[in-house]
Formats: structure tokens, C-alpha cells, sequence
């Protein structure tokens, strides 16, 4: 959790946010590969995501949890949102998260 992510951080003051903030999760489970989680540990403690991500203050397992929290709510265009890709020849999808890139596939277990 960042600081201006809690309401009245700042003003003390109720924060208004739009409904789709608080609507529920678009997919029901996130999950890494070895590969990635590894990758992103690595971005952490190299500080490659500061100054948002400062390994200090957040660490690894926040980082991920961010991460995950945005992917669950399924960020592709809207006409595939919350819909599984089952082609072979999926091409993953790309997000920018901090200062580097993320590639993710949507899939059936």
C-alpha cells in the first residue's frame, strides 16, 4: 500500500474514487513462474522500481501483491476482459508497472 492509496492520507479528508476501483476482481487467480518471481525479486533489490517501489520500505512480497492486484482486475481492452485465451499461439500482453514492463497471459488452469 502506497501512502496516497489510504483515504485522508493527505487532507484527512474521504477520498471519492469511481465505481470500477471497487468493483470485484475480473480474474479469480494470479499467478507467477519461477522465471518471473525470480525477475522481479531481482528488479526489488536492484532498485530498478524506485523511487515507487523502494525495496527498504515495500519488499518483494508487496511488490508482487501490487502486481497482482492490478493484474487481477484484468487490464486488456475491454471486449477481452474477464474472457480466457485458449489459443496456442498467444502472444502475451504488456503493461508498464513503476519503471519496467510486464508481459502476462490470461489462460485455463
Amino acid at each position: 500500500c502506497v501512502p496516497w492509496d489510504i483515504p485522508g492520507h493527505f487532507d484527512g479528508e474521504s477520498l471519492s474514487v469511481p465505481d470500477w476501483v471497487s468493483q470485484e476482481d475480473a480474474l479469480s487467480e494470479v499467478s507467477f513462474t519461477v522465471e518471473a518471481e525470480r525477475n522481479l525479486k531481482n528488479l526489488v533489490e536492484d532498485g530498478a522500481l524506485e523511487p515507487l517501489y523502494e525495496a527498504k520500505q515495500y519488499g518483494f512480497e508487496n511488490v508482487k501483491e501490487a502486481i497482482k492486484e492490478v493484474l487481477s482486475q484484468d487490464p486488456r481492452a475491454a471486449k477481452r476482459r474477464g474472457k480466457v485465451d485458449n489459443s496456442k499461439s498467444c502472444d502475451p500482453y504488456k503493461i508498464s508497472f513503476s519503471s519496467t514492463q510486464i508481459e502476462f497471459l490470461v489462460q485455463d488452469d
